[in-house]
């Protein structure tokens, strides 16, 4: 639990609705959404399937995708 009486669990749900409702989501989340691993989304960008800086966008070590570039590319998430 946090400060605010928050258990980890909850943050980290909070969390992912929070990147949900904003329309990106980490490679690790999308992966998971959409049964892929983290490796094809990487090639995707190398590819040009999905642009880099436009659709995805990478923050030190961590990289995130927008929503409907996933939706595009892949369809509605299998999870």
């Amino acid at each position: 639990m946090n400060k605010a009486g928050h258990s980890r669990t909850a943050m980290a749900e909070d969390h992912f609705m929070a990147m949900m409702t904003a329309g990106v989501l980490s490679f690790s989340d999308a992966s998971e959404l959409w049964g892929l691993s983290e490796s094809t989304l990487r090639k995707a960008i190398a590819y040009g399937k999905i642009a880099p800086g436009v659709d995805a966008r990478k923050y030190g070590k961590q990289w995130i995708v927008n929503r409907d570039a996933m939706l595009r590319e892949y369809g509605n998430p299998v999870c």
